[in-house]
């Protein structure tokens, strides 16, 4: 409320209550009698919608979720998606929980034990006790006993207000769409300060920590020069790029000890693991096929790379048209792994235009701008 007051011409007083049904009643029933201008933290399909406003725009989202007793270490998503024998409690009452439930079995093709009980109270007793290995619950709840595992769905929540208060609601929906405007990221933001999980090691099982701990290190592949998302600083004798600060937040919140590895060529990739020069390799484009003759496995996606074409419109008609290696995307184009070398051949005209992906373009434009200028300063030096 603080950050919409800041765009709003009035200033707010908040009275706080308690999230129970009753109390929640009671404050609904003040907002419509006008005693209340205004409450937070509405679904839209809670049953209130006759006689309210919603806002435009919701201000934040509830996942409902699965949730496991913080100190069962023994599973994490993973786990569920691998293990049949995983419990699963539900409230028998509940339509919801149960369409969420078997729209996340259906779509991760799995058979969990699902066990139906009378209330929340028993579910969650259920839990504690060890009866069951997983409820389902709100993401934003916050409490000591559980932890989240996985969210089923997200829902948007919003303002309300009488809906003869349109003044009222014109003020917070003119603000909250200003806020957007000057701060997209705001409600993201505020989601990761109050419910995302500090630490990643918060989500693995005794058993992945009982690995790291054993684990010497763990060897990892680097692709030469691939700017700027993994490559070797001369300046500064270390792996830099934005896969290498993901790696190390890796290392840094899980314990796992990494050790880099520069690779001379990619085509040796089956050969690197067998020989254990490497136990994993890093930014490896997402082709199962190759993956499948080199005999590795790939990760979900860690980064998506937007591809662009750059091009020269002064080129002939007759020239190349080129493409990054580092896309392999499999097409009928000249190749080039040096995209430096890339550029040049572009402003060269031996390239009519070339397909690069997003993150490269934005580098080595910068550096060739940073060189033009350079060459530029350097004339008006000798000038003088």
């Amino acid at each position: 409320m603080k950050k919409i007051e800041q765009f709003s011409p009035v200033k707010f007083e908040c009275i706080f209550y308690n999230p129970v049904d009753e109390e929640i009643l009671d404050v609904l029933n003040q907002v419509k009698e006008g005693k209340i201008d205004l409450l937070g933290g509405i679904l839209k399909n809670s049953g209130f919608d006759e006689g309210y406003l919603f806002s435009d725009l919701p201000y934040g989202y509830v996942s409902t979720s699965l949730l496991a007793k913080v100190d069962n270490m023994d599973i994490n998503e993973r786990i569920l998606l691998e293990d049949d024998t995983i419990k699963i409690g539900v409230i028998s009452k509940s339509e919801a929980q149960k369409e969420y439930i078997n729209n996340y079995i259906t779509e991760n093709k799995i058979n969990p034990i699902i066990i139906e009980f009378d209330s929340n109270e028993e579910t969650t007793e259920a839990l504690m006790s060890g009866e069951i290995d997983l409820m389902i619950g709100r993401n934003t709840t916050k409490s000591e006993d559980v932890r989240v595992i996985v969210n089923l769905v997200e829902t948007p929540y919003y303002f309300v207000t009488a809906e003869n208060n349109e003044d009222v609601m014109n003020i917070i929906n003119d603000s909250m769409r200003e806020l957007k405007i000057i701060i997209p990221e705001f409600i993201d933001d505020l989601y990761e300060k109050y419910y995302s999980t500090p630490y990643l090691s918060a989500s693995l099982t005794n058993e992945e920590k009982q690995f790291i701990d054993e684990l010497d290190v763990l060897k990892v592949g680097v692709i030469p020069n691939d700017y700027p998302l993994q490559y070797f600083a001369d300046s500064t004798k270390e792996f830099e790029g934005i896969l290498i600060d993901l790696m190390n937040l890796i290392s840094e919140n899980t314990g796992l000890k990494i050790g880099y590895v520069m690779l001379d060529n990619i085509n040796d990739i089956k050969d690197d693991f067998e020989s254990g020069l490497i136990d994993m390799l890093l930014g490896i484009p997402a082709d199962y096929s190759r993956a499948n003759r080199n005999e590795y496995l790939l990760t979900s996606a860690i980064i998506n790379l937007p591809v662009v074409r750059i091009s020269n419109a002064y080129a002939s008609r007759g020239s190349e048209i080129a493409m990054s290696g580092y896309l392999n995307l499999n097409k009928n184009f000249a190749v080039d792994y040096d995209d430096e070398e890339l550029f040049k051949k572009i402003a060269e005209g031996k390239y009519k235009e070339a397909y690069i992906d997003g993150y490269r373009a934005q580098y080595f434009l910068y550096i060739i701008q940073m060189l033009m200028l350079f060459h530029l300063f350097m004339k008006i030096m000798n000038l003088r």
